[in-house]
């Protein structure tokens, strides 16, 4: 099994009005087969967990 936990973060810019805030979090989960000698990935589950307050961060007008 491999397992990864990236992350990302935002600096401090004081031009926004709404203090910086996590909204999601999750793991995910990879499978992988090995065929001919060479490893394939086969699935990725991705799971969710906790979503905040997200209004403010999502925009309608992206296409």
């Amino acid at each position: 099994m491999v397992q990864a936990r990236p992350s990302s973060r935002q600096g401090d810019d004081q031009r926004h009005a709404m203090p910086l805030q996590p909204i999601a979090g999750g793991r995910y989960h990879d499978r992988f087969e090995r065929r001919s000698g060479r490893w394939c990935f086969l699935e990725r589950r991705v799971r969710i967990n906790p979503v905040g307050e997200v209004s403010r961060h999502l925009r309608e007008d992206v296409p």
